[in-house]
């Protein structure tokens, strides 16, 4: 599984790909800006995107419906310490989980296999497509 982490802060952001790496064999980049995140996404499809809050470079809006874009079924996280936060709709709608800045192991291990379920079921749900024959 590809994973994605763009924080700011390069000792959290190892610290996270650390407890993602204690947790199994994943592929795991780190982006510190906006720009960078979306260099990476053109490289590579990621299934899941953990995003800080404020993170230097292109705004939040904007990076979030990027990658929403770029990536349009991979799981994106926003990281915040404030569990309460209140983001603009276009935010919203493109995020599919706040969570905790500061994640215990226990909560990465749930991230990751819920992640996993996801992708399981898109290539699941990719096998079943029938092509309709072309008319001629």
């Amino acid at each position: 599984m590809n994973i994605l982490i763009i924080e700011q802060d390069q000792a959290l952001a190892w610290h996270l790909a650390r407890q993602i790496h204690s947790q199994g064999e994943y592929a795991v980049d780190l982006a510190t800006s906006g720009e960078e995140a979306l260099k990476a996404v053109l490289k590579k499809q990621y299934h899941l995107i953990l995003l800080s809050i404020h993170t230097k470079g292109v705004s939040n809006i904007e990076i979030v419906a990027m990658l929403r874009n770029m990536s349009p079924h991979a799981v994106i996280a926003v990281l915040s310490e404030d569990q309460q936060l209140h983001l603009p709709s276009e935010i919203g709608a493109c995020i599919d989980v706040i969570l905790d800045s500061h994640l215990t192991d226990d909560r990465v291990t749930q991230i990751l296999s819920l992640t996993g379920q996801i992708y399981a079921a898109l290539v699941s749900l990719q096998g079943l497509t029938t092509y309709l024959p072309t008319k001629d």
